[in-house]
């Protein structure tokens, strides 16, 4: 093994280490634990179907204790009745069921074999190896991104970056302490598609192409709005000895083409499925909830105390930063890679109007922006960049000094307030200019301090004033 690859396989086991020992620590499958909310409409298909065999009920749900049944919880899990069928339709995509499957197969083997477990789905071993899913495909992911880096970067750039990658954003929140939702899976799969990507405009080859197409058609039924991550192989930078990129994809036309049905095989198990529940080929499975794209939120999503991008998770600024530097440098590493930015800015661009326009732009109880969890896989490389030129290109000490402490500050931040949301200091979707300064760096919070918090009458009429009601 070379020494880059030793260290990059070190720092992995560092991360699984870490995460191992407090997901341990925390026991964050004690019942209720993981399987809550959203995290148990994305599971759910899994028992329902390969169990109970009530996909067209979700009563186990309900049977073992996930929601009251007496109470309103079916829409609150995202149940909805169609009367067309006489079944409820799930409204959380298949995509996250998909990626847990091997893990739900092996803990359910496993609650077979042992006597003290129950093999109904929802017994310990399947909230464990639902937390260790979503450990697993994150670091996964955070190798594939480091063996990409590798290319273009020291060993010491490239494990930096990946440290500030999970411990300076919020990547590590929903990592390690509300494990099960969408964005760790989707983390892994944006770096699956930008490694085969990387690899197939090297060396253009039928494998590559299909995980392309198998990636995105993944992450598109894990939230739809990711399709947007077919921007990057699509603009990725082509080699010098082409004139153009329709020149490339007229001689690979074949290997563009292998991609699709790759593509359309995920999909088309939402399709069936959305099939058996509704009737309907196409459905919108969110039912009365919906986008208010004439009131995009995209100031109050990057820079309000409630939820800001930006105020959360201050180390995505740096990635724009190295990505600002590289757009206007006219000279420096990578400048062959310079259209990678062409995608980059699209995506972010067109992401943040149509996810800050969803009605609650807040995304409900969540820790920052968590819509852009999975984007920090597309960040990587300008965040390398940024750290090229100033710790290796640079000889400015004290340009060196005050980005070394400024990524320190933000990586601190960053684990500090994870514990206060964790611990309930910062509320998960109430938080105000004059409550966040009043907590700031605390470790408790007063009766009096949580009267500066949203009140429910406010919140009520913010939604109720953003969807024109």
């Amino acid at each position: 093994m070379k020494k880059d690859t030793r260290k990059l396989f070190l720092f992995i086991v560092l991360i699984l280490t870490v995460g191992i020992y407090m997901q341990f620590n925390m026991k964050k499958w004690n019942w209720p634990g993981i399987l809550i909310y959203d995290v148990a409409g994305y599971y759910s298909y899994l028992p329902s179907l390969f169990i109970h065999g009530d996909l067209a009920t979700f009563d186990s749900m309900a049977e073992y204790g996930i929601f009251d049944i007496s109470h309103e919880s079916f829409e609150n899990y995202g149940l909805y009745y169609q009367e067309e069928t006489g079944k409820y339709s799930n409204k959380y995509p298949v995509g996250v069921a998909v990626m847990q499957l091997p893990f739900f197969l092996i803990a359910h083997q496993y609650a077979l074999l042992d006597d003290s477990s129950e093999a109904n789905g929802y017994s310990l071993p399947y909230r464990k190896a639902t937390a260790f899913s979503t450990l697993f495909y994150v670091a996964l992911g955070l190798f594939l991104l480091g063996r990409m880096l590798k290319f273009w970067f020291s060993s010491r750039i490239v494990l930096t970056t990946l440290a500030l990658l999970f411990f300076g954003t919020n990547l590590y929140y929903y990592t390690i302490f509300e494990p099960g939702m969408s964005h760790p899976y989707l983390f892994f799969l944006y770096t699956l598609c930008l490694w085969a990507t990387m690899k197939f405009y090297k060396r253009p080859n039928y494998l590559d192409a299909v995980v392309i197409g198998l990636s995105i058609g993944l992450a598109t039924i894990c939230r739809p709005t990711d399709i947007l991550l077919a921007l990057f192989p699509l603009l990725w930078p082509v080699s010098k000895e082409y004139n153009s990129r329709w020149s490339f994809m007229k001689k690979y036309w074949k290997n563009y083409l292998i991609a699709l049905p790759a593509f359309l095989m995920p999909i088309l198990l939402q399709i069936l499925y959305w099939n058996y529940a509704t009737g309907n080929l196409l459905f919108f499975s969110y039912e009365d909830e919906g986008f208010v794209f004439l009131k995009p939120a995209i100031i109050e999503g990057l820079f309000s105390f409630q939820k800001g991008w930006f105020i959360y998770t201050p180390l995505a600024l740096v990635g724009f930063i190295g990505a600002a530097l590289w757009t206007f440098s006219p000279q420096g590493k990578l400048m062959d890679k310079k259209s990678y930015l062409v995608p980059f800015w699209a995506y972010y661009i067109v992401s943040a109007y149509i996810l800050f326009s969803w009605w609650m732009w807040f995304y409900g109880g969540s820790f920052g922006a968590r819509i852009f969890v999975q984007s920090y896989a597309l960040m990587a490389l300008p965040l390398a960049i940024l750290l090229d030129r100033v710790f290796i290109g640079s000889r400015k000490k004290i340009l060196q000094y005050a980005l070394g402490l400024t990524l320190f500050w933000f990586v601190f931040l960053n684990i500090f307030q994870t514990y206060q949301h964790h611990r309930g200091i910062l509320h998960h979707d109430r938080n105000t200019k004059a409550y966040y300064w009043r907590v700031f760096l605390k470790l408790e919070s007063t009766e009096e301090d949580r009267k500066l918090l949203m009140s429910d009458e406010e919140m009520y009429q913010m939604l109720k004033e953003r969807r024109g009601h």
